[in-house]
């Protein structure tokens, strides 16, 4: 029984913010904002459906580009503040979603036992298409919002406007952007222009049907995993992780695999007491590499290109591998 809720709460439990911390590292972003935090609840009347929302904001005129993120199964638009709140300090809104029906109401109040098998159950082909209909839906509401919120007008850059999500997330991440992610549907937005899925699932079996399934990513975007990426219910392991970035070939594509890193570092989760140390390190070159991949390929910023491009390698050393390659000519 102990056993059952350990995992069951390295699973769910997405974790707490680790709050913002100043970086020392080579690539540096200035000026830092302060930030203000924004919780509201969105509903959709055309499908009858309301979430939860936090929006991480830069204190200040803007505009600001925009980041719509995507939880994994389990967890919630709470989650993962290690991630929003450093971006809103690089003048960035973070906008976090939350996804019903594959969120942390699944497993809540629940017994170990039945939290799991509703937690699995949750990861199904619904979830999976309402999940990208919740995106859609908020980059709607972001539209309308920076025209009339008190809060947020005028402070919205929409032209540029970043995705990005954790496992279950990075699968609603990368079917918002290519044709073959769900099965006779193309549900892609035009309007997202760079992407950084961490941890995607991926169930393709063979060659064909992974390149049917990522080979239509034509925006650029950096594939985030871990060496020790095994999916806590079975569905990915940690070596498949890099299958989309394999498959990926009219755009411009980055890999980041971190040496020991597991499925819920990217959660940002407080460090447990055995690996503290690279938990902090994993933590900080997420932020560090995922905002010179925004300040790059979202804000057209040249810096951001050249460092990734030419000093990403030698600053991650040991802690992980850096691949990167251009599309295809063919």
């Amino acid at each position: 029984m102990m056993r059952a809720m350990i995992m069951a709460a390295l699973l769910c439990s997405c974790a707490f913010a680790w709050g913002a911390e100043t970086l020392n590292t080579r690539y540096q972003h200035e000026p830092t904002y302060e930030i203000t935090t924004i919780n509201d609840q969105w509903l959709d009347k055309s499908r009858g459906r309301s979430f939860p929302v936090r929006i991480y904001c830069p204190v200040g005129s803007g505009p600001f580009p925009v980041i719509i993120f995507s939880h994994g199964l389990g967890g919630s638009c709470e989650h993962y503040a290690f991630l929003g709140q450093y971006w809103a300090s690089c003048g960035y809104v973070s906008v976090h979603i939350q996804h019903p029906g594959s969120d942390s109401n699944v497993w809540k109040n629940k017994g170990p036992m039945k939290a799991w098998s509703d937690l699995k159950a949750a990861a199904n082909a619904v979830s999976a298409l309402n999940r990208v209909f919740d995106v859609r839906f908020s980059i709607d509401k972001l539209e309308e919002l920076n025209i009339s919120d008190v809060k947020l007008k005028g402070k919205l850059d929409m032209s540029r406007l970043g995705l990005s999500g954790h496992s279950f997330g990075a699968h609603t991440t990368l079917a918002c952007v290519t044709k073959g992610m769900l099965p006779n549907i193309s549900l892609t937005d035009s309007r997202i222009k760079a992407v950084v899925p961490m941890s995607t699932p991926v169930t393709e079996k063979t060659d064909e049907q992974k390149r049917r399934a990522f080979s239509g990513i034509t925006i650029p975007c950096m594939h985030m995993t871990g060496t020790k990426d095994d999916s806590p219910v079975g569905e990915t392991f940690a070596a498949a992780r890099r299958v989309p970035f394999d498959f990926a070939d009219k755009s411009q594509q980055y890999l980041i695999n971190f040496q020991g890193g597991d499925h819920m570092v990217f959660t940002g989760r407080l460090p447990l007491i055995f690996n503290r140390g690279r938990d902090k390190k994993i933590q900080r070159y997420i932020q560090e590499y995922s905002l010179a991949f925004w300040d790059g390929w979202l804000c057209d910023d040249v810096k951001g290109r050249n460092w990734l491009e030419n000093n990403g390698v030698q600053e991650l050393g040991k802690y992980a591998t850096f691949e990167m390659k251009s599309p295809s000519l063919d």
